[in-house]
């Protein structure tokens, strides 16, 4: 039995017993979920029904996570269509994924606005661009010369201009990636510090702002997609 043939058939007892799965996806780095009905298997998809309104987030040729008791790995497919009218959404080159999905899990939001990070390294002081902040560690967009020079493992400290307040903690940058015309950092925070208690009063707030949006884009994407057809 090959993977997935594998992977159909647990999706298959699944859908015998006619328990719902999870499906995962991100909006604005926030991690999203929806249940859903696994409705029809076929040979290299499978068909399910998504609820309203985390299904807004299935964006076709994008990605979802499936989540359940059964398999107990997680399941990443490619969205191969989606009618938020009827909840029907296709998944095509399902496979199990690998360990980094955890790190994803957690709570990371993205900023309504742009907001101000100041890196402070050795001999170095560059101010940059908020990417996005959980209570492990930020993104930060780089585009000066500063930043940009910055290296894999430096040791810096962040000064976040955060709405409800300014705080600044250690942090050591743990990847570099490319973002458009600027370079992304991943930086985890190395001390456990009181200020850490203003991110999370930023996360709630934030999260809260995030599930509001979704819940009206849902509904006027509803309104524009489906009540033109009824």
């Amino acid at each position: 039995m090959n993977l997935n043939e594998r992977i159909l058939n647990e999706l298959y007892h699944i859908m015998r017993r006619g328990e719902k799965v999870t499906l995962l996806n991100f909006y604005k780095g926030f991690p999203v979920t929806c249940k859903a009905f696994i409705a029809d298997i076929r040979e290299s998809s499978i068909i399910l029904k998504a609820e309203p309104p985390g299904s807004v987030c299935l964006q076709p040729d994008g990605m979802t996570w499936l989540l359940s008791n059964e398999p107990l790995e997680a399941i990443r497919g490619k969205v191969a269509a989606f009618d938020i009218c009827s909840g029907r959404v296709e998944l095509r080159e399902l496979t199990y994924i690998d360990t980094h999905l955890g790190k994803r899990m957690s709570t990371r939001v993205a900023p309504r606005s742009p907001l101000t990070v100041r890196i402070h390294g050795e001999g170095l002081e560059a101010k940059e661009e908020l990417a996005d902040i959980s209570i492990d560690g930020v993104g930060v967009y780089a585009a000066s010369p500063e930043g940009e020079s910055l290296k894999l493992n430096d040791s810096i400290r962040l000064t976040i201009e955060l709405p409800i307040g300014e705080i600044t903690l250690p942090g050591k940058i743990r990847n570099i990636s490319p973002a458009g015309d600027m370079v992304r950092f991943s930086i985890a925070f190395t001390e456990n510090v009181p200020e850490k208690s203003v991110i999370l009063r930023y996360i709630a707030d934030r999260r809260m702002e995030l599930s509001e949006e979704i819940q009206t884009l849902y509904e006027k994407i509803y309104r524009e997609r489906c009540q033109e057809i009824s």
